[in-house]
């Protein structure tokens, strides 16, 4: 049923309003049997979408697509479409979806379209693959790729350097548009560096539980990036029993603020199981030489282990305005292998390392749960 539906066909359907796509689903009639995946749903998303405003494009007489990457979920490429260039995210068709992760994914895309940030990637509309008929998010096309291939660029070598006005106005960027998000109730749950984008030098966040649903869904470790490093110790230690929130957010900002003075991922160099057994006994990367001890402190309070420890997003700002007018030029950082403060470790098996798991205070289920569902790599 849903299969043949594009943009065109959605305009043509009206049915009663509903801003609800469960009640929408019941009032179009029986829904096509098959396996609960996102293929199942994508053309009543369309229809339904569209009666809600949100603009459908037809791609189908566009010949220009250019491949950008490709993740676990989906597939990113980048079009001109009436002279204006756009990202194109497909997501898979074999994405798992019930009705319930239907309604929240629906929400979810209704809560970007209607941002209006500087701060925050603006979703323009939907559409279908014309051969795929994948769901596709038709977003706005970030010049400058991800933060992380942004901060790749400031480094020679083994060297990384940042003037302190782009550290800064970064910082900003983000924290303003996480403020907006939570402002709004959204929770974006997986912001690392690769899900912040930038566009003329601004920072936009980008992917908040779009194509993620919470922390349900799994992926392969053969990916040498890895968002375990920004994520809640809690949540490592607890698993998908506890789910991410507001405080799990600061978390998360709080690395992006360290990783902006290093030019590094968090633990970089480590494998996946070993990184949750560092975060989870409280280590923490090592400051950089020449970071300014307000900024430190800042990011420090944000990755604590205490989440009513944590700052508000309010005070972050207020404290990034003050450190803007700080007399320094540049932060820089020489990249080693070893940047933790922990003790040199041997080469181990991933079978050690999982032993070693089981030993410390991880709670070996939920060590199992956080392994098996991480998001790993980029695009999402």
């Amino acid at each position: 049923m849903s299969k043949d539906i594009n943009c065109n066909d959605a305009e043509t359907i009206k049915h009663e309003n509903s801003n609800d796509i469960l009640d929408y689903i019941k009032e179009l009639g029986e829904l096509a049997t098959g396996d609960e995946t996102l293929s199942k749903y994508s053309g009543i998303l369309v229809k339904f979408l569209t009666e809600q405003k949100v603009k459908c494009f037809d791609f189908r007489s566009s010949s220009d697509l250019k491949y950008i990457g490709k993740g676990s979920f989906s597939t990113v490429s980048s079009v001109i479409f009436e002279g204006r260039i756009y990202a194109l995210k497909s997501l898979n068709n074999n994405i798992q979806m019930n009705k319930t992760q239907l309604k929240q994914f629906t929400r979810e895309l209704m809560n970007l379209y209607e941002a209006n940030h500087a701060n925050i990637i603006k979703l323009h509309g939907i559409s279908r693959g014309p051969m795929s008929s994948n769901f596709m998010l038709v977003l706005q096309f970030a010049n400058g790729g991800t933060l992380f291939e942004y901060l790749g660029k400031m480094r020679r070598g083994d060297l990384y350097q940042i003037s302190w006005n782009i550290l800064i106005r970064t910082a900003k960027g983000i924290t303003n548009g996480l403020t907006h998000l939570h402002k709004n109730g959204v929770i974006h749950r997986d912001l690392h560096s690769k899900n912040i984008l930038i566009h003329d030098d601004e920072a936009l966040i980008a992917d908040f539980g779009l194509s993620k649903r919470n922390d349900e869904l799994s992926t392969s470790t053969n990916n040498n990036y890895c968002a375990v490093g920004y994520t809640d110790p809690l949540f490592l230690l607890q698993g998908t029993k506890r789910k991410r929130d507001d405080k799990s957010d600061i978390y998360s900002l709080g690395v992006l603020l360290w990783e902006l003075t290093s030019g590094i991922p968090p633990f970089h160099d480590l494998p996946i199981f070993r990184k949750i057994i560092q975060i989870s006994n409280n280590i923490r990367p090592n400051i950089v030489d020449g970071t300014p001890p307000a900024y430190s402190d800042m990011f420090i309070k944000c990755w604590s282990a205490e989440p009513n420890d944590r700052p508000s997003l309010n005070e972050i700002s207020r404290k990034l305005e003050n450190l803007s007018t700080e007399s320094i030029e540049f932060i820089t950082n020489k990249i080693t292998h070893n940047q933790i403060e922990t003790e040199q470790h041997d080469s181990k098996s991933l079978d050690q390392e999982h032993n070693r798991a089981n030993n410390s205070s991880i709670n070996n289920n939920s060590f199992t749960d956080v392994v098996d569902n991480e998001t790993i790599g980029n695009p999402s």
